[in-house]
This record gives C-alpha cells, structure tokens and sequence, in this order.
C-alpha cells in the first residue's frame, strides 16, 4: 500500500493543490476604481442621531461664558443667558449625499442688570442648520464625526428692557454656542481582521448610510435592503461573500492546526437564524488528502455578542485515498469562526463606546441574520451623562 501511494505522487499533487487555493485566498485585493461597490452598509436612523446633536448643543450652550453687555440708558445693561434644548428634529434627506437638516427649540432665562435694577426675563428661540459629516481613515477602519454647522436661522423671542431689544444679542449668543458645540463621534467602522479601503456617506429620507468597502480578496455586494426595523437604531449588512473571503483568508493564515488538518471554507449561505459552510478539510501529513464538508450551524446572540455554532456536518467529494475527520471538531478546535465571529463584530458599531464633552454614546447589537446574500445584524444607540443617568 505504502508503495502504491508512493507511486501515484498524491502527496505533491495535494501540496500544489493546498498552495493554489492558499494564494487566491490570501491575495490582495482588487483595485477600488472610482464606481466601486460597497460590500458593507452601516444605517442609522434618525433618533439617535437627534439625541446626539440634542447632547451636543446643551454643551455648547453651558459651556459658552453667557456674560453679554451694552449700553443703555447712560448705563452698562449686562445680560447673563442661559438655555437648553426643548426640542429638536433632524431629517435626512434624499439623494443628496447624506445631507441633514436639523430644527432646535431652545428654551432658557436671561438675566440682566442695569446699575442697581436687576431681574430674569424668559425666553424661547428657533435655529436651523445643517449637519456636517467628516471621514477619518485611520490603519484599519473609519471614524465617523458630525458637527452641526451651516446655521441658517436663529429667531428669539424675549420680552424687551424698558423699550430696549435683547433680541439681537441674544441671537448672536446662540450662534457662537452652537460654533462651539463639540463635534459628535458616531463611532470607528473596521477592524484589525476586517479593514475598510474606501467608504462614503449616503441617504434616504429617515436613514443615513455609511457604505464601505473592506480589503477581502473577493469581495461581495450588497444592497440597501430595507433599513432598520422598527425599535432599532442601526443596522449592519455585510455581503456573504465578504463574510466568506474573510473565513477563507484567516483559515488559510491560521494554517494547519491538530493532526497537519487545515479548514479551506468555500462557500457560505446565511438564511434566517441558519448558515451552510461547504469546508474543504486538507490533511497536509504524509501523503496527504482532502475531503469536502457541509457543515450547518447557528447564527446566535448572547447578550450583544454574535456567535456562529455550527451543529451538524455532511460528508461530500474527497480525493483518492482520504481519510474521515469530525469538521465539527476542526472547527472548534481552530481559530475560524472564532476569529469570523470578532471581525463580523469589531466591523458593527457594537464594540465602540464613545466618551466626549460629557456624554457617552454606547451601542449594542440586539439580533442578527440572514437575507439577500448578506449577513444583517441590528442594534440600538444608548446615550449617557459622562458618570450619569441615560437619556
């Protein structure tokens, strides 16, 4: 027998074979032309987004020193205001690159002196403006911040001081908090297994869109699909592709693990709660040989975090003389879906927790799975007080 396969020179032939689909998987990727497609989509809707500019101008309203003064009657008229939010609208609009509009209703007291005379006027305003979205690409991945700039109108409403108009300082007081509110950190997209080479901002009306486009070396599409469901703050879709490419290249990296046996994914389908993996398990010892798996599992959450179980496994094609081997075993004993399931996971908003000017934005995923040849994983936005309640 030893002579037989020493004859039929299977073990070189399995060896040329393992390094073929090595070097595709571990290729680099395609170059990113100017129409390239996203194979990844981050959505947010709007709440989150209004309660983070809510969070931003309250600081910059507190923040800004509200000692004002003018003269009036022979005399320094000071005025000290204060105010925050009441209320805010935010919509995304359509086909125009992500761009926002935001409405505020301010609410707030002006105190004022005049020599000895002293007292508390109240008032209300309204401002408009835009939102500005910047990208910041860093080694493995995009931040994405938003300030609100552009203001477009600032009305007040306030009583006046003996026939004297507070109205205009009290505008220009508002538009210099607003300049100094801090700029939003919506979160970091990417991950040190699942970098992204390009990404752009886009929207519908309710939605803004962060689409990207990862450094697999066979990426994947995928569409819009249909936004967040109802009482989610974002959603993720990933193309099954990408997901496969991914498993493909951090097994291939990983190498032959117990017993010289190394996972070689080759397809993947995600549909509802369920995935189908087909695996090529290659036993890279002696003379060597290759045997083809379609492994099921489970797509689960514990807590916020995405798993991938798989639960049961079918034997397929395999080459002359392969022996038997437990997919299921080499699954959990090597780093695959380990190190699938941490990518999937850093490249969702889930793992950022963002601290600035005060106020904590933390995200969590709450349920995830397949449809439309893409993994979709939805989630929600909590923010906090810094040390504080959430809001």
């Amino acid at each position: 027998m030893l002579l037989l396969l020493m004859m039929t020179g299977c073990g070189p032939k399995i060896g040329l074979q393992y390094a073929q689909a090595k070097a595709e998987a571990l290729a680099d990727p395609p170059p990113v032309g100017a129409d390239w497609r996203p194979d990844l989509r981050l959505q947010i809707t709007e709440p989150p987004i209004e309660r983070a500019v809510h969070a931003a101008i309250d600081v910059g309203l507190s923040e800004l020193d509200g000692k004002l003064q003018t003269e009036a009657m022979g005399g320094a008229l000071k005025l000290q205001p204060s105010a925050r939010v009441k209320a805010i609208d935010l919509r995304v609009e359509a086909d125009c690159g992500g761009c926002m509009s935001a409405r505020a209703e301010l609410s707030g007291t002006l105190g004022w002196s005049l020599g000895p005379l002293r007292g508390d006027l109240p008032f209300s305003a309204g401002l408009g403006g835009k939102p500005k979205f910047s990208l910041d690409q860093k080694p493995d991945g995009w931040g994405i911040t938003m300030k609100l700039a552009a203001i477009d109108r600032v009305a007040v409403q306030v009583g006046s001081l003996r026939e004297l108009d507070v109205g205009p300082l009290l505008s220009g007081w508002i538009s210099r908090a607003i300049n100094k509110a801090p700029p939003v950190h919506l979160g970091d997209v990417g991950a040190e297994l699942l970098p992204l080479r390009a990404m752009r901002i886009d929207g519908r009306p309710g939605i803004l869109e962060l689409q990207a486009l990862t450094d697999v070396p066979q990426p994947g599409t995928v569409g819009p699909g249909d936004g967040p469901p109802n009482g989610a703050d974002w959603s993720v879709r990933i193309a099954q592709q990408t997901v496969l490419s991914l498993a493909r290249r951090e097994a291939f990296k990983a190498g032959p693990q117990a017993l010289d046996l190394a996972v070689d994914p080759r397809d993947l389908r995600i549909q509802g709660g369920d995935f189908e993996l087909d695996m090529r398990l290659w036993s890279l010892g002696g003379f060597g040989w290759w045997r083809d798996y379609t492994v099921k599992g489970e797509i689960l959450m514990r807590g916020e975090d995405l798993v991938l179980r798989g639960t049961d496994a079918d034997e397929g094609e395999h080459s002359p003389g392969a022996g038997l081997a437990n997919p299921l075993v080499a699954l959990a004993d090597g780093p695959l879906l380990k190190l699938l399931t941490r990518a999937i996971d850093e490249t969702l908003p889930t793992a950022n927790r963002t601290e600035a000017a005060g106020f904590v934005l933390d995200a969590g995923a709450t349920s995830a799975w397949g449809e439309d040849k893409a993994l979709l994983v939805n989630g929600r936005f909590d923010m906090s007080r810094a040390g504080g309640k959430g809001r």
